[in-house]
């Protein structure tokens, strides 16, 4: 049988182990380790993925983190720009529209802000709904277009 040096994470260097495992000997014990070599190489594998999905969820939380403040920013700034062009629009309105939406001009941006409250507005015939008619046919008999046609 053939020796060959046991390849660890670190290259051709026997780390952790010292000496070599003798080639196709599978029930051979790790030096060191009261594992088997595939034993040994599985629980590395397992070891290498737990340690890049912790790794993963490291740096996922970091780049969160730093880039908070920048996403705060860019939401300000849209904030901003909605409201600047809501106050452009209103401003374009003459005085008498802005009079139906219930404010005045030195009121824009304290309406765009959200800050006049306007009263509630009373129902109007397109809000309310009337109740549906039943129509029935006259009985026989007690049809007044019948009766005056007679």
């Amino acid at each position: 049988m053939k020796d060959r040096p046991f390849q660890g994470p670190y290259g051709s260097a026997p780390y952790p182990l010292e000496g070599t495992l003798p080639a196709g000997d599978t029930d051979a014990r790790v030096p060191g380790t009261p594992l088997t070599l595939e034993e040994f190489e599985a629980a590395q594998r397992l070891g290498r993925r737990l340690q890049a999905r912790a790794m993963a969820s490291a740096l996922t939380g970091l780049l969160r983190t730093l880039a908070w403040p920048f996403t705060r920013l860019a939401a300000g700034y849209m904030r901003a720009s909605r409201e600047a062009a809501a106050i452009r629009q209103l401003n374009a309105l003459n005085d008498h529209l802005l009079a139906d939406l219930g404010i005045r001009r030195s009121e824009i941006p304290a309406a765009v802000a959200g800050l006049v409250r306007r009263p509630a507005a009373a129902p109007t015939l397109s809000r309310v709904r009337a109740a549906p008619v039943r129509v029935e046919p006259a009985a026989p008999g007690n049809d007044p277009e019948a009766k005056a046609a007679a």
